[in-house]
């Protein structure tokens, strides 16, 4: 397995369509689990904080405003719009 026991991965609303059913097969094989639930922002952050070797979350550039400020650690500034911007 590549996955310890009890990973689980949180797929942001952004992770759609063929990429998010190519990511949960790919967990699914690999030994994870993907949480299906759907939970607040604030409830996915916590999971995460709590067992940030255990809960991980998989997001998108769509759901960056919900996710960007977790992802930071204190010496981190955020993207700015520009660099935020699809190519």
């Amino acid at each position: 397995m590549l996955f310890q026991k009890g990973m689980t991965f949180y797929l942001t609303p952004g992770v759609s369509g063929n990429l998010r059913t190519g990511l949960e097969i790919m967990i699914d094989a690999a030994g994870g689990q993907v949480d299906k639930n759907q939970h607040s922002m604030t409830d996915v952050r916590a999971k995460a904080k709590k067992n940030p070797r255990k809960y991980i979350i998989i997001t998108s550039m769509e759901d960056y405003e919900y996710f960007h400020e977790f992802f930071l650690n204190k010496s981190s500034k955020p993207l700015s719009k520009h660099q935020r911007k699809k190519t």
